[in-house]
């Protein structure tokens, strides 16, 4: 998770609704999220909660007011917002949430703990990460920025030939503390913020990471093998693949690469949400969905036919990107 919120304008924004924007930075890059020694991990989310404290105490300087302060976000972001819904320690920090195309997700503490090794290697930090102890934290707190930077590029490549299901990220990790339980059992267990929820997602989420990485036509037989596949990373067990096929069954002599596609927005994108929303309701918050499903006729940022895909809605929210700006947009129909 990296990025910086000055990638955002947010004059039209704030203008047009009336509201304070405050936008935050992922500041501390792959050391906010790498699962560290002695299980340490999760600095960003804590980064991130002293980031929403800081608005608390100090937005009413700006105009705002603390007792209305909504945090959003989106993809990775959005991640970030269920996460803080589910954290007891961000309790009392906003009253409303909103969630654009992501859902409450964190790296199982195995998977963090070979991303983290792979890291510490590439960063010249393997042997101080094998003494243990605060070895590898004095390491990395040596080494200079750019080799970090290197190393987390590195550690996160996906193998020569590889696609969107061998790509590996840095992100919230299961470390029994900050996270304390896989974050759907958390949802489960009722360990939900008493506050409001908007979320959504674009109907054609998973089409920008599936087309351009299977071969088309994509045969049911090998449809079925890139299924298993991301059943596995998302780590349903194998023994629900044929439950999944039943529900998205592949079609013999087709390219079923649409299907695959389909099938993803709903398993990375839209299930999580809903059932996120669906809990937030069943305990007396309001909570609501959406879907967004426009398509400015001049976004010539991905074919036509992939749909509305992940990303989609953010120019229109912040009335900013190179179609939106241009003052000739035209829009689908409504």
């Amino acid at each position: 998770l990296s990025g910086s919120g000055g990638e955002y304008n947010s004059s039209r924004l704030a203008a047009r609704h009336r509201v304070v924007v405050v936008t935050t930075n992922y500041r501390l890059g792959a050391l906010g999220w790498a699962r560290l020694s002695e299980g340490r991990a999760n600095w960003g989310l804590k980064d991130q909660r002293s980031a929403l404290r800081w608005v608390r105490s100090n937005i009413a300087a700006f105009g705002g007011d603390p007792r209305r302060l909504c945090i959003f976000g989106e993809s990775a972001g959005a991640s970030s917002v269920a996460l803080h819904l589910l954290s007891p320690a961000s309790r009392g920090l906003f009253g409303a949430a909103l969630m654009e195309s992501g859902s409450p997700i964190a790296t199982p503490a195995g998977a963090a703990e070979e991303l983290a090794a792979d890291f510490f290697r590439h960063s010249g930090c393997g042997e101080a990460q094998r003494r243990g102890g605060q070895a590898v934290l004095s390491c990395l707190r040596a080494a200079p920025i750019a080799r970090l930077w290197r190393a987390a590029s590195a550690a996160t490549a996906p193998p020569p030939g590889g696609g969107f299901l061998d790509q590996r990220t840095f992100a919230s990790v299961v470390d029994g503390v900050e996270v304390p339980a896989r974050p759907f059992e958390l949802v489960a267990s009722g360990a939900l913020a008493r506050v409001a929820l908007l979320g959504g997602t674009n109907t054609d989420e998973g089409s920008g990471f599936v087309l351009p990485a299977v071969k088309r036509p994509l045969s049911a037989a090998a449809y079925t093998d890139y299924i298993s596949k991301l059943t596995l990373r998302l780590e349903v067990p194998r023994a629900n693949l044929s439950d999944v096929l039943a529900v998205y069954p592949p079609r013999p002599a087709a390219d079923n690469a649409k299907l695959a596609a389909a099938l993803a927005t709903d398993f990375l994108f839209r299930c999580g949400t809903r059932h996120l929303a669906r809990a937030m309701s069943s305990r007396g918050n309001r909570a609501y969905l959406y879907r967004f499903d426009q398509r400015a006729r001049d976004d010539t940022s991905e074919p036509v036919d992939w749909g509305v895909t992940h990303g989609s809605e953010v120019p229109f929210v912040f009335e900013r990107g190179s179609w939106i700006d241009s003052g000739n947009t035209s829009f689908t129909p409504a």
